[in-house]
């Protein structure tokens, strides 16, 4: 199969397998095997993919005799509200398989519908945007929002395949595109010097050009780092939070749509100047990835609408890196390597009646710089 490249996993604590594929075009007369066992497929489409993708992703399906019934999903929240009609589509119809076409949310979605209905059943994703095909259709990580709180209700979901093309990103407009690379330079500060240089050259081209080989290898091995990685032992995976505890707050503030690699992006950025500031990282990395970063025109500035007491209290809604008196955070401690505390764990401690003072310096050194 022509641009084909698939890289094979073994989901931690998991019998099964999946496989993730990649070219730079849906190829023709696509019929995988993991298809033969079934009958009857749900499949979620984000409406604004394009229809000519659509259609061959659908014919692949109709080929192989599956019986297909389509439910379109508007791009908006994961909420119950909108999973629940998903769910009573798959009671009415009874699939032994659900399909996903689309972005992050898609993905999120569609696995946890799958989890949930008939107690979990397969489900394939085709990723549609950067940040899909590199972070949200790995790891089995399912959930829907909840009570005022990102990813609050899920489930750990394994597809059975995740089917990435090339050619369906031409159709993101350039900073939906570029969002996704936040989990490409962050998977690289933490487990791959070499690769954040190839980024470094990379990034002195044009980095929309899908159909440049050095843009299917960066997507292709920054998938297979957070493949690693991302199902490990929660010690370990947690590494993968790097730029989350302000990410993730700063996507919580509900008065404006923020992209989550543009806020992964901001969060690395003061995340890793506070590393600075506790003597664990050197600036001159800190410098190089904040280049990185703007050279693929991410945001690294404190957003100036932000009060930094709000988004405090919105990090605290996050448990995995916060309690009721500090907050936790992943510290690159060399490129390639994250900082390991002396309990022999990846996460440090700041207390809460510190961490206004220290953003609050970390915002001020990025505007000197």
């Amino acid at each position: 199969m022509e641009n084909k490249h698939r890289l094979t996993y073994t989901p931690f604590n998991s019998s099964e397998s999946y496989a993730v594929e990649f070219w730079k075009q849906f190829p023709k007369g696509w019929d995988p095997p993991e298809l033969t066992r079934f009958k009857k497929g749900l499949m979620i489409i984000d409406t604004a993919i394009p229809k000519n993708f659509v259609n061959r992703v659908l014919t692949s399906f109709k080929n192989s005799g599956i019986k297909i019934q389509i439910y379109y999903f508007d791009f908006g929240p994961k909420t119950l509200s909108r999973l629940v009609p998903i769910l009573k589509m798959m009671v009415a119809f009874t699939p032994d398989i659900v399909i996903g076409i689309g972005g992050g949310t898609v993905s999120d979605i569609v696995g946890f519908a799958a989890a949930c209905y008939q107690r979990g059943i397969p489900h394939i994703l085709f990723p549609t945007t950067t940040l899909g095909m590199v972070d949200a259709s790995i790891g089995g990580k399912t959930a829907i929002d909840f009570g005022g709180v990102k990813n609050s209700i899920g489930a750990i979901h394994f597809p059975i395949l995740a089917a990435n093309s090339l050619e369906v990103l031409d159709s993101l407009d350039p900073a939906e595109f570029l969002a996704g690379f936040a989990e490409i330079i962050k998977a690289a500060i933490l487990f791959d010097k070499d690769f954040f240089w190839e980024l470094e050259s990379f990034s002195n081209q044009d980095v929309m050009n899908i159909r440049n080989d050095r843009f299917l290898q960066i997507i292709r091995h920054s998938a297979h780092l957070k493949m690693k990685n991302s199902e490990a032992h929660t010690s370990h995976k947690i590494k993968l939070l790097y730029g989350h505890a302000i990410g993730h707050g700063l996507e919580l503030l509900g008065h404006s749509r923020r992209r989550h690699g543009d806020c992964v992006a901001i969060g690395m950025n003061i995340e890793g100047a506070m590393a600075c500031h506790k003597g664990i990282w050197k600036f001159k990395e800190w410098e190089s990835q904040r280049r990185l970063l703007k050279q693929f025109r991410l945001p690294t500035a404190f957003p100036p609408d932000v009060n930094i007491k709000t988004l405090i209290s919105k990090m605290s809604l996050y448990k995995k890196l916060a309690s009721d008196e500090s907050f936790l955070f992943v510290f690159p401690k060399h490129f390639g390597e994250v900082y390991i505390n002396n309990n022999g764990g990846f996460t440090s401690t700041i207390a809460k009646n510190e961490l206004e003072v220290l953003l609050k310096k970390c915002i001020e050194l990025d505007k000197e710089e």
